[in-house]
């Protein structure tokens, strides 16, 4: 089909910056190569397909990754899949017809219907080209992944918007305690309803200024804030840093600095930043365009992307210890110390590495982050969970060293097999030998997995955690099966273990303080799949007492999987708790060091009686 129009969309609204989920109604704002009108194309996200309809006759055609066609004035708007968790195109540099095609931006519907009735404009079309400007330079240039940044709380808006709504409590509300309400429920209607309508306002305010925007080399710019003056010189007589701060809405300023800024910790979620040499091959030959009071970059093709940290000071690549590669095309790198953490959340994927959470104390669960992903892939995921208690230092990822700085890279999520690509640490100072590790420390502790049993295809995930100084415990049970999924260890000494998945704010919970006794059943059974193959599932107590009975546990077995042959095991808290699993499987064992020796004999023996009770 010739003549047709290539949408590239990506899943971020235009208007309130928050992301596009499976199922949301979202609007297409996009300005056709036919007919030289801006217009609309209504959606209807969904993980299986999609429908549009639009107001004029054209014919559409994409190969990457959306496939239109038309009939009539209704076109067909198909979700083309290469794999069953393919979703958007989240990189235009990988499809050729992206590079070329129209400007697009993806808004929800309820967002795009508030700004419409609530903007001054009465001409439509000046409406969605302004529209089409704003939304699009909000990323810092085209094609660039969403940053998904959170926004402040507009609290004029939200008195306004409470008042009208009979929320006069919320108006109240000091603006520090409406940031945290914003902060846990920013893709509430009411927080995207207060976006459009200051969008409305900037819309309608803007200028009717139909000169030629301005486009300059980046290395020219000596200064320049979001509506603010332009500030320009001699590329040889300015600063050879550049550092690009960028907000939700776009980029917000450009400053030249003498050197490269020593690394300071900390993060920033609200703002992203390019620190960079102008001479830097990533941004040698990029140039930037001014135009309505916004900025936005311009990339030559077949060059490596600018990284974009959440630190204006980030360290330098080359003093960092990292697995893994920063060149492709897209960069976005984190610098995390343990002082702003209280935790990180691996997600693994049949042994492979597809995304990170962090845990900040006041941040979201790492919910938010598997909701990222594609369905394909929540379905095929484990959860790994590091608790970092207050004050504790990193000191091993891949070699010792204290303290640390933990570097990853931001996966390209939405792809069939999304994977961090790049994992590592900056060390701040060098360390004496005093600081180092002691001789005997146990960085690997790994066993022989007792789950194993003819599951030649699954990944086993192994951890373990002291039971000696424990203050409480926490136990992740399954929803169904109440079996136990992990467990979170809180020491009299302040820090914190986690064996098992530990899936925080997900699955229910179970607290026990101040423990003395740690039972264990185990229970066997055949794969339906495969009768070769034995799984096991694990059932965990504390006790304070050793005067305690287990019936209660035994009532909440699936009826079908009962087994009254079952033992509990109880065992004092002293030696080491080993935790097991795979998508299928778990167990945890008990060892203390004078049975180190025994553990195989150990091992040996249950699997066999187990063997023996099916």
């Amino acid at each position: 089909m010739s003549g047709g129009v290539h949408l590239k969309l990506m899943p971020q609204c235009g208007i309130c910056a928050g992301s596009l989920q499976g199922g949301d109604m979202a609007v297409a704002v996009y300005r056709t190569t036919i007919i030289t009108i801006t217009t609309t194309t209504t959606l209807a996200l969904d993980s299986t397909s999609m429908t549009a309809t639009t107001s004029h006759n054209a014919v559409w055609e994409c190969s990457h990754p959306f496939k239109l066609s038309h009939r009539d004035l209704t076109a067909s708007l198909i979700l083309s899949r290469f794999t069953p968790e393919t979703n958007f195109c989240y990189d235009h540099r990988e499809c050729s017809a992206c590079a070329t095609s129209s400007e697009a931006v993806t808004l929800h519907h309820d967002c795009y219907e508030i700004l419409t009735q609530m903007c001054r404009l009465k001409d439509d079309q000046l409406l969605l080209r302004r529209l089409l400007q704003v939304a699009s330079w909000r990323t810092p240039w085209r094609g660039a992944r969403p940053l998904l940044l959170p926004t402040n709380v507009d609290k004029p808006r939200l008195n306004a918007v409470a008042g009208h709504l009979g929320l006069q409590k919320l108006a109240a509300l000091p603006v520090e305690l409406a940031d945290i309400i914003h902060h846990h429920s920013a893709d509430s209607l009411l927080w995207r309803a207060i976006s459009a309508w200051r969008l409305a306002e900037h819309l309608a305010g803007m200028r009717n200024d139909e000169r030629q925007s301005q486009v300059m080399w980046l290395r020219e710019m000596l200064s320049w804030e979001r509506g603010g003056e332009l500030v320009t010189g001699q590329p040889q007589a300015l600063p050879p840093i550049v550092r690009v701060t960028i907000d939700s809405d776009g980029i917000a300023c450009v400053e030249r600095l003498s050197g490269q800024p020593p690394y300071v910790p900390g993060s920033h979620k609200r703002l992203a930043y390019i620190v960079a040499s102008v001479d830097d091959e990533s941004l040698r030959n990029v140039r930037a365009e001014l135009a309505h009071g916004q900025l936005r970059l311009h990339l030559p093709a077949d060059v490596p992307v600018p990284h974009i940290w959440n630190t204006p000071a980030p360290p330098l690549l080359s003093s960092c210890r990292l697995h893994g590669s920063a060149s492709n095309n897209w960069s976005r790198l984190f610098a995390v110390g343990p002082e702003s953490m209280r935790g990180i959340t691996f997600f693994y994927s049949r042994g492979r590495l597809c995304d990170i959470h962090i845990h900040y104390p006041e941040g979201p669960s790492a919910q938010s982050t598997y909701e990222l992903m594609s369905r394909g892939l929540q379905q095929d995921v484990s959860w790994l969970y590091l608790p970092i208690s207050k004050g504790d230092r990193l000191t091993v990822l891949g070699g010792s060293g204290g303290p640390l700085t933990f570097i990853y890279g931001e996966p390209k999520r939405g792809g069939a097999t999304p994977r961090v690509q790049l994992v590592g640490t900056y060390c701040r100072a060098s360390t004496s030998s005093t600081e180092g590790l002691p001789d005997n420390f146990p960085l690997d502790k790994f066993e022989p997995s007792p789950v194993s049993d003819g599951a030649i295809l699954e990944e086993v995930y192994f951890s373990w955690a002291p039971l000696e100084g424990v203050a409480s415990t926490v136990v992740f049970r399954d929803q169904d099966t109440g079996y136990c999924k992990g467990i979170l260890f809180r020491y009299l000494n302040g820090g914190s273990r986690a064996i098992g998945e530990c899936r925080l704010q997900v699955d229910p919970v179970e607290i026990f303080d101040e423990p003395s006794l740690l039972c264990v059943q185990i229970k066997g059974h055949r794969a339906r799949w495969n009768r070769a193959q034995t799984l096991y599932n694990v059932r965990v107590a504390f006790q304070q007492s050793s005067e305690h009975e287990h019936e209660h546990q035994r009532k909440a077995l699936v009826l079908s999987e009962a087994n009254h042959d079952e033992e509990w095991k109880c065992f004092p808290m002293r030696g080491d708790a080993k935790f097991w699993f795979t998508a299928e499987s778990s167990w945890l064992s008990v060892v203390t060091e004078e049975e180190q020796g025994m553990e195989g004999l150990e091992y040996e023996g249950m699997m066999m009686e187990m063997a023996a009770l099916m």
